[in-house]
């Protein structure tokens, strides 16, 4: 059974070594593990919070002669109470059709417990596909090119990387 879920920073130690296997064989964030080290450090600092897709009984083929993975997802979210916003990153993952559904459920829910009606959505072109068709036409969701890179601070402007990577949504 597939789950999305936010663990908290003292229970991500079970999960780590699945996390950095995706992290490892994704073929933008590879080059980038250091970013890894980044999220897990703004977890525990409390700077972010970031959510795993977890498939609890992974079947099927092996994925590059090794077992099966069970983390399918790794989004990364900020919230900016300043701008009644969360903004959100789809790091890393695989199999997206069995877990962004799900993913989009509980990150609206999320925004909506946290008071923020706006998401700034940075996602990679190819995954825009498989998000909700609500996602792409609500004027509270704007979604941006994935930058490369995870951002975390919430003291970091938006603005500036909007301007720089370009929106991807469609008027």
């Amino acid at each position: 059974m597939i789950s999305f879920r936010r663990p908290e920073a003292a229970r991500l130690a079970p999960l780590w070594k699945e996390m950095r296997r995706l992290w490892k064989y994704d073929p933008v964030r590879r080059h980038h593990m250091s970013q890894l080290e980044e999220l897990r450090r703004g977890l525990l600092l409390d700077l972010c919070q970031v959510w795993v897709a977890w498939d609890d009984d992974p079947s099927g083929r092996s994925y590059l002669w090794i077992r099966p993975p069970h983390c399918l997802g790794i989004v990364a979210t900020t919230l900016i109470p300043a701008e009644g916003a969360l903004r959100i990153t789809f790091a890393a993952g695989r199999s997206l059709t069995s877990w962004m559904r799900l993913a989009a459920r509980r990150l609206e829910e999320f925004a909506a417990q946290h008071d923020c009606p706006r998401l700034q959505v940075f996602i990679r072109k190819g995954w825009l596909q498989e998000l909700p068709v609500e996602w792409k036409s609500r004027p509270s969701i704007t979604l941006h090119r994935d930058p490369e890179l995870v951002v975390i601070h919430p003291s970091r402007n938006c603005q500036g990387m909007r301007n720089r990577y370009g929106s991807v949504r469609r008027q």
